[in-house]
């Protein structure tokens, strides 16, 4: 049952009953329409409010939903709940549904809908809610009873806390409460009793006790149950009790939810009813006539001469008769129903809820306005014959519109001056635009940078309303006399300020700015009045299209105005041009900038070695024309060759013209020095593949700089190449570029060679047959766990040694000393690697490695292991700190031949380059074998792991091993002497034969060595072995001076100057 308290008549009083009348579904106003405060289980996800009003219309600033405390433990009149409504737009159906994070609920079409999906949890609170919630102590959850629900417009946002009751007595009071304007309310009061109270304009009261004994205003509804879930039924406005219904809970799960159970519901006779319409009528009701307009969030963005975009407009009811909406685009902008007419404004008949689908599109009108501009699709009624949509007051949401300017215009080039003198070509500012187009409201100027010239005044400035722009799109503003050809379309713009030592373009910090704006700039005024960087006071309408400035290091504190600023090691560059077919305004990337120097012919280019990498060499500024890239040489490296060898490697080189205009029957090349090579020696053919060669043929020891160029319409690329030419000594050769202190090779097969480089941990596949790059390249330094650094780098492994085992190639350093005697860690590397592929295509694949191996063999020389005796060999002198590696005496450490021992794939050979032994009267070269080598290399076990064989002793006259080769059908050596370089017999190099059985003697061959350094063998000829059996060897160039320089190879500075040579000799 009803009844009304006494407090209803204060309540009136406050302004309540003057809203709370009764009034038609779409009445301007606001209800609360459905709320689901407390459900079963956890209040959240399933929390929802649902305000109903005029369709479309938006909610005054301060429109709030506020949850009151109602408990008498929790001071009754505190406001727990705060959701901020204000200027939201209620939904063309005519309800605005609020949810709260991860909501199961599937609002109905035409509603608005606010969803938090922020961070927080269910409504989240403060600057972290979606849907301007904000809960006492930050609580994300609504209030559960006793509460009251106000829907409440006030002169400012109430928050939690603060208190509409304070005496807690029931009756609102207070300044809070005072200045609200309560468009509805209602509250709920839970089974507690005596001290509840409930200030809502309809209030559900427990009917028995004690929960019967707490106080409500407003009409007061007995039910025996706490209600979690109120509705208005029927559009229903009056503040009755009979517009409500109310439920404990809803039953089942979304979407299939009724209200509650018949003892739970008030009226009973909705139990069970279906709760299907989130957003939209409660129970059935009606609709609510109004227009819905979809596709759209409220914002369309529109491309000036694009394709257009589309929205949809509908009538929420049927109409009674034809209903007229009258769309109203921005000036410039033309809207048609579907695929018909454009025009502006358009009117489309509604008969029906169909949707109508409206399309805008922005004119392309060739005038240059503001990058975006903004307005405002509007809509209204213009003509109805139902009265539910009376013109006057059916409400449509206006579209806010974006129209991004088709038609552009940049700044394109500009030269500031040179420091060449009075030679200097006169400066210019080129901008492109869109051809044909017409300028509206613009202006270039130039702004100082420099604080001691007034930072933010504008220096120069010129007006460009009504310049048209002809068929090229370039506008030229320079100084008198500018030499215009015949014919062509550029507009020029002469300013005798730009010539002289006073050109605006001359400062050294300065920026150029091209602003949409009616102005005017006025010269000589301040713009910038604080000097940070924002020219505040430049016109309101001002909008920037482009910017680009310059600075120096002369100007160390400038001030910067531009989106980009240029400067070119320290200095403010001559010139600067814009990459052709780049149109982004404001972006660095865009931008190419330099000094100039005069390029022979009268005219002026980019100087390469004082410009941006990214400007192709020969690039010229071009005033008046589209700008123009030189033609670009792709490909080249520097590149050296021998007199007379007959596989020098030629260089392929692609040429690329982004203009896409070279001629072909420009290339020419041309050597600065021909008595290293000639201009006829250099020759250049079509490669066949789109590309290039140019062989090289050099005549004389020294180096050049080899110069290509290839012109087109425009300009010239040009392209150096450092070459240098070095004398084939001993003839016959082959030289492997890249490198020059070979040590070792492994061939793959008949034509590819693996070389390793005693300066690096590079591995290096090349030809067998021609000199040349390597074609592969395969780096371990990561894998090899070097310590010791020097300069931020690792000292090298000094790899000088290797064998195969099938396809596993294993790899030694030399574990010795530096040359100076100090001790090197990183030389203590054993390493395995596995081959993978074949031929050119072929690589290595790191496997493992051993770091100790010579710790091991001095423990087993200390030790005895060996059975010689104690220090035998005296490997532990030969390590001692300060011993120099290559001692002429023979008294150093370095191991430099490797190979498998005959019949096993497990044992090598490690055979010593030094120490020559036993001491003191080192006249043998040694060999251990290392039983366990190919477990070994690749077990990275612990120090110690090594198993040593019988040593061996072989006779080579004094010298020490240099390379070892082998297998079971014998072994080849290349001896020669423990000192750094070869003298004459017995301190020169030898080539041996060896059956590989530790007590048969070597054997000396007549092998013609002279003029090579050897250190590798490319491995085992064809058997049997003769006189005259060819075998490979690598040498060691790095000590070479090879181009008359006094520059040793190791040393040169680039790498493909670096070389060794691999020589073919006879037994």
């Amino acid at each position: 049952m009803a009844a009304r308290s006494p407090i209803a008549h204060r309540l009136a009083g406050l302004g309540l009953a003057c809203v709370l009348g009764a009034a038609s579904a779409r009445a301007a106003g606001l209800w609360l329409e459905e709320i689901l405060f407390n459900p079963a289980g956890p209040d959240l996800p399933l929390e929802f409010v649902e305000i109903r009003g005029q369709p479309n219309a938006v909610l005054p600033p301060h429109t709030c939903l506020v949850a009151v405390e109602g408990d008498a433990g929790g001071n009754p009149g505190t406001i727990q709940n705060v959701f901020d409504l204000s200027e939201r737009r209620i939904g063309g159906n005519g309800f605005l549904l609020l949810l709260p994070k991860d909501s199961p609920l599937t609002p109905v079409a035409g509603a608005t809908v606010l969803r938090h999906q922020g961070k927080d949890d269910g409504w989240g609170s403060g600057g972290s809610s979606d849907v301007g919630h904000r809960g006492e102590a930050d609580q994300v959850e609504i209030e559960n009873p006793s509460l009251t629900f106000f829907l409440i417009e006030a002169p400012e946002r109430p928050e939690p806390g603060q208190d509409i009751d304070a005496n807690d007595d029931g009756q609102p009071d207070g300044e809070v409460f005072a200045g609200w304007k309560v468009w509805d309310s209602v509250g709920v009061l839970d089974s507690d009793g005596l001290g509840d109270f409930a200030y809502g304009a309809v209030n559900f009261r427990r009917m028995d006790w004690p929960g019967n004994t707490a106080g409500a205003g407003g009409i007061v509804v007995s039910v025996p149950f706490t209600p979690g879930y109120l509705a208005r039924r029927a559009h229903s406005a009056a503040p009755d009790a009979n517009d409500w219904v109310a439920s404990d809970h809803p039953q089942g799960e979304p979407p299939d939810w009724t209200v509650g159970a018949p003892q739970a519901t008030w009226p009973a006779g909705y139990a069970a009813k279906p709760l299907d319409s989130p957003g939209g009528p409660n129970f059935g009701a009606p609709a609510v006539p109004g227009v819905l307009l979809a596709g759209t969030d409220g914002r369309i963005g529109l491309d000036e001469g694009g394709l257009g975009e589309t929205y949809t407009l509908a009538l929420n009811t049927p109409p009674a008769g034809t209903v007229r909406i009258r769309i109203t685009p921005p000036p410039g902008v033309l809207a048609a129903e579907g695929d018909g007419p454009l025009t502006a404004p358009l009117e489309v008949d509604f008969t029906d809820t169909a949707p109508k689908t409206i399309r805008l599109e922005a004119a392309n009108d060739l005038v240059l306005g503001p990058p975006v501009r903004r307005g405002e699709v509007t809509h209204e009624v213009a003509a109805s014959d139902d009265p539910d949509y009376a013109p006057a007051e059916t409400v449509i949401p206006a579209i806010e519109l974006k129209v991004r300017e088709d038609e552009f215009l940049l700044l394109n080039e500009f030269i500031r001056g040179t420091s060449a003198g009075e030679t200097a070509p006169p400066p210019f500012v080129e901008l492109r635009g869109t051809p044909g187009v017409r300028i509206e409201s613009a202006w270039l100027a130039v702004v100082e940078g420099d604080p001691a010239g007034g930072a933010g005044v504008i220096v120069a400035a010129w007006n460009l309303d009504g310049v048209t722009l002809g068929s090229n799109g370039l506008w030229l503003l320079t100084a008198p006399g500018f030499p215009a050809s015949p014919g062509n379309p550029t507009v020029v713009y002469e300013d005798p300020r730009l010539d002289g030592a006073a050109s605006p373009l001359l400062g050294e910090a300065r920026a150029l700015l091209l602003l949409h704006t009616a102005g005017p700039l006025i010269e000589g005024r301040d713009y910038d009045a604080g000097d940070n960087g924002v020219l505040e006071q430049l016109p309101e309408d001002t909008a920037w299209l482009d910017s680009v400035g310059w600075e120096s290091e002369a100007v160390p504190d400038a001030v910067r105005f531009a989106e980009v600023t240029l400067h070119q090691d320290g200095r403010a560059p001559d010139a600067a041009l814009r990459l052709p077919g780049d149109d982004r305004p404001g972006k660095s990337s865009a931008w190419l900038a330099g000094m100039l120097e005069p390029d022979g012919e009268g005219g002026w280019r980019f100087d390469p070695a004082n410009s941006d990498s990214g400007l192709p060499p020969g690039t010229q500024p071009t005033p008046g024309a589209p700008n123009n890239l030189a033609p670009v040489f792709t490909g080249l490296t520097p590149i050296s060759g021998v007199i007379g060898d007959p596989t020098n490697p030629p260089l392929r080189f692609r040429i690329e013209d982004p203009e896409g205009s070279f001629d072909p029957a420009t290339l020419r090349a041309h050597s600065d020095r021909p008595e290293v090579v000639p201009d006829e020696g250099l020759r250049l053919s079509p490669d066949g593949e789109g590309g290039w060669l140019l062989e090289i043929e050099p005549v004389g020891v020294g180096r050049a700089t080899i110069e290509l160029t290839v012109g087109d319409s425009v300009a010239t690329g040009i392209a150096q190449i450092p070459y240098a030419a070095s004398d084939p000594g001993r003839p016959g050769a082959i030289w492997l570029l890249g490198a020059s202190d070979g040590s070792t090779a492994i061939p793959i097969d008949e034509d590819w060679m693996w070389v390793a480089d005693d300066e690096n941990e590079t591995i290096r596949l090349y030809s067998r047959h021609a000199s040349g790059l390597p074609v592969q390249a395969v780096d371990f330094t990561e894998f090899l766990d070097l310590r010791d650094i020097e300069n931020g780098d690792p000292r090298e492994v000094d790899i000088e040694a290797s064998t195969r085992l099938g396809n596993r190639l294993f790899w030694i350093g030399s574990h010795s000393h530096a040359n100076i005697g100090e001790s090197r860690t990183n030389r203590s590397r054993l390493f395995a690697t596995d081959l993978v592929g074949e031929g050119p295509e072929a690589t290595l694949v790191y496997v493992g490695r051993y770091d100790y191996l010579k710790q091991d063999l001095v423990a087993w020389d200390h030790e005895n292991r060996h059975g010689l005796g104690p220090d035998y060999f005296g490997l532990a002198a030969s390590v001692a700190e300060d011993v120099l590696p290559k001692a002429p005496d023979g008294s150093g450490w370095s191991i430099e031949g490797l190979a498998m021992m005959p019949g096993s794939t497990n044992g090598a050979y490690v055979a010593f380059r030094a120490p020559i032994v036993p001491p003191p009267r080192r006249a043998y070269a040694l060999i251990v074998p290392v039983l366990n080598f190919a477990e070994l290399a690749v077990s990275n076990g612990p120090q110690g792991s090594a198993v040593f064989g019988d040593p061996i002793q072989l006779d080579l006259y004094g010298r020490g091993i240099r390379s070892l080769e082998g297998d079971d059908g014998g072994y080849l050596i290349v001896a020669g002497p423990a000192g750094p370089a070869p003298t004459r017999y017995p301190n020169d190099f030898r080539l041996y034969t060896w059956s590989g059985l530790p007590g048969d003697p070597p054997e000396e061959r007549a092998a013609d060595l002279s003029g090579l350094n050897p250190e590798g063998i490319v491995g085992l000829p064809p058997r049997p072995w003769t006189a005259d059996t060819k075998v490979q060897l690598v040498s060691d160039n790095g000590q070479w001076v090879f181009y008359g320089d006094g520059v040793r190879a190791k040393d040169l500075p680039y790498a493909a100057w670096k070389k060794c040579r691999v020589d073919t000799v006879r037994l």
